[in-house]
């Protein structure tokens, strides 16, 4: 369902259009309604609509002020125009900041219904686009992540199951029973004839094997989801019956069955990680030769570095320690998935799509370290260690961001899941509402106000602009007056006047 929010200053018409439209027939929901233009962009702010039906005059922030701060806040929110005659040069403005739909007063349900109904085409096919490339991205990444899981599962000699879980969901793998198949005496020169005859198979018998596949030293490794019991069978009847011109012994298989992905896929790693090459086998892919050895030398720093770690040390010395003999990208992405994964930081939170898309898209080792420190920096690992795990969270590094630059204008918490934690917001303001008890709108709110009403009591030469400026409203004054006084119940003047009578 893609999500509404309802704006205007007169009641009635906020409870006309929310019981008229048929919100669930037009697979919508209507998330919250506001008054004003002040609260309509703290619920933007914290709940992200993809649509906004906006009113043009409106008290505190009018809507023409609503949708230039909204776009750029989030230039994927759609709006819809609702106004009288006389407004229609406000609604030309609003044309300007990309709005297309505009109704006039009072709106006709039926209008108003035809319009949302374009607007979710529009959203529906926006929403395709975008999981096909998000198809056609994890398709590209599928080989490194392969590689990434590789390096660190062998990089542990217990493979731990947490560190394996993550991998798991990362790929996407499902739920319930799978099986580990270990097809052995397939020599070398016969394995590009039974991968064309494997491929075949699968196709043919609409079969699943979760990739990658490995091949070791004459030894084909796959797993698969137990759908029913003939798939077994048939995979049975399929290895033995293979001969090739070159095979010496006929072809032998095992089975073995987990009750899910992670012990499979521990398992399967047990019984590869003892050779030095290990060949990954993805469908339409050419298979790639993975040197387990390469780990010791090259990616086993970040790992050695955390165990090591003094007290003294912060996480950002860490990082440009275990990034100085990383000379090439993709080992550089490699390392700091294991970093991510590795540490106690990243227990508690997701690694999701837009995490992977920012990482996996960086074009130099100096720009995944900085991805890495925005992530992993300012927090002692040892510390860390020694916290309760639920404490072991991004919101305590959310907040202390926000303490240090309450003068951005473009502060959000979707710019900063997106630009400084490489999050998606959606998690993140579930996450501080879950641990803050508040959204994260209203925190912000008060520590810019709380900020200005300190820099006025300290700095009485101070003009107002300049008090504005220094907590995040640079371009907008007057809006910082009408927030202030929402919050104290004081004008700014009016709040500088109280403190000269208390002298």
């Amino acid at each position: 369902m893609y999500r509404v929010l309802l704006v205007d200053d007169e009641p009635i018409v906020l409870e006309s259009l929310s019981s008229i439209i048929p919100w669930k027939d037009l697979d919508l929901e209507l998330i919250g309604t506001s008054l004003n233009g002040m609260d309509a962009f703290n619920r933007i702010c914290d709940d992200y609509p993809d649509i906004v039906i906006t009113d043009i005059r409106m008290p505190i922030l009018d809507g023409l002020e609503l949708i230039e701060k909204a776009k750029k806040l989030d230039a994927d929110i759609d709006f819809i125009v609702l106004s009288g005659y006389d407004d229609f040069s406000f609604a030309q403005t609003a044309m300007q900041f990309g709005v297309r739909y505009y109704h006039l007063k009072p709106v006709r349900k039926e209008e108003l219904i035809s319009t949302l109904h374009k607007m979710t085409a529009e959203l529906n096919r926006r929403k395709t686009s975008l999981l096909e490339q998000e198809r056609a991205f994890v398709e590209r990444l599928k080989l490194p992540l392969q590689k990434c899981f590789l390096h660190d599962a062998f990089s542990h000699a217990d493979f731990p199951l947490d560190l394996i879980r993550r991998y798991s969901q990362l790929f996407r793998f499902p739920k319930g029973d799978i099986a580990l198949c270990v097809c052995t005496f397939l020599e070398p020169e016969c394995l590009s004839h039974f991968l064309t005859d494997f491929f075949s198979l699968l196709k043919r018998q609409a079969l699943t094997v979760l990739w990658p596949a490995f091949y070791v030293t004459n030894s084909f490794v796959f797993l698969y989801p137990v759908s029913a019991p003939r798939v077994r069978e048939i995979f049975r009847q399929f290895i033995q019956s293979r001969q090739y011109p070159s095979q010496s012994v006929e072809l032998e298989c095992q089975f073995f069955t987990f009750p899910d992905a992670v012990a499979a896929l521990r398992e399967t790693v047990h019984k590869v990680s003892r050779y030095r090459t290990v060949i990954l086998i993805n469908e339409n892919q050419k298979p790639e030769p993975f040197t387990n050895a390469l780990y010791a030398t090259d990616m086993g720093i970040g790992k050695r570095l955390l165990e090591n770690m003094s007290s003294e040390y912060k996480a950002d010395r860490l990082l440009q320690e275990a990034f100085d003999s990383i000379t090439d990208v993709e080992n550089a992405i490699l390392l700091c998935i294991q970093l991510l994964f590795s540490s106690p930081l990243f227990s508690e939170r997701e690694f999701d799509y837009y995490t992977l898309q920012r990482l996996f898209r960086s074009s130099s080792v100096e720009e995944v370290r900085n991805m890495a420190t925005s992530l992993l920096s300012g927090q002692l690992p040892s510390q860390i260690a020694r916290e309760a795990p639920q404490k072991a969270t991004l919101i305590p590094r959310v907040k202390s961001y926000v303490e240090a630059h309450l003068d951005s204008e473009t502060l959000s918490l979707k710019w900063l899941a997106e630009n400084q934690f490489f999050i998606s917001v959606g998690y993140l303001s579930k996450q501080f509402l879950l641990e803050e008890g508040e959204h994260f709108s209203s925190y912000l709110t008060r520590q810019r106000m709380e900020l200005a009403r300190k820099l006025m009591r300290t700095y009485r030469d101070y003009n107002i602009q300049d008090i504005a400026q220094q907590v995040g409203f640079r371009s907008n004054p007057r809006y910082f007056s009408q927030v202030f006084k929402k919050y104290t119940g004081m004008t700014p003047n009016e709040y500088r006047l109280s403190l000269k009578q208390e002298e």
